[in-house]
């Protein structure tokens, strides 16, 4: 368990790093801005694994790929999403201005997630996939 949170963390801090060049960021500390969104997209992962689990809870009667993608697949993009709005107020503009590199972004971030919650599945560690 401790292997697979710190390779979240590491993935965090790699599309903050990653954003920097393809969202084309001025900042005047990127060290401290990698530390800093890798740590709140951290914080947001625990809070919304919580609305995971009970989405994934109570999505009864369809198929699993379906429970799947409603539970998973949507908290994660409205994640990415959520810390690309915090990077375009953190840079004074809106999304919208980031074009197709901000969804871009976020579809890597959403898939980047999604493999790391099969790879927690895979290797046994069911209890920890709706978290971070």
């Amino acid at each position: 368990m401790v292997v697979w949170l710190l390779g979240k963390l590491l993935f965090y801090g790699a599309m903050a790093t990653l954003a920097i060049a393809m969202l084309r960021l001025y900042l005047k500390n990127p060290f401290g801005f990698v530390l800093l969104y890798t740590f709140v997209r951290f914080l947001l992962g625990v809070f919304a694994g919580l609305l995971i689990w009970y989405a994934w809870e109570k999505l009864h009667g369809i198929g699993e790929v379906e429970r799947y993608a409603l539970s998973f697949g949507a908290f994660r993009y409205v994640e990415w999403v959520a810390v690309l709005a915090l990077i375009a107020l953190h840079q004074r503009t809106s999304i919208w201005e980031m074009r197709w590199r901000g969804q871009f972004w976020v579809l890597i971030g959403v898939a980047g997630n999604i493999l790391l919650d099969r790879i927690a599945i895979w290797t046994g560690l069911t209890n920890v996939r709706f978290y971070c």
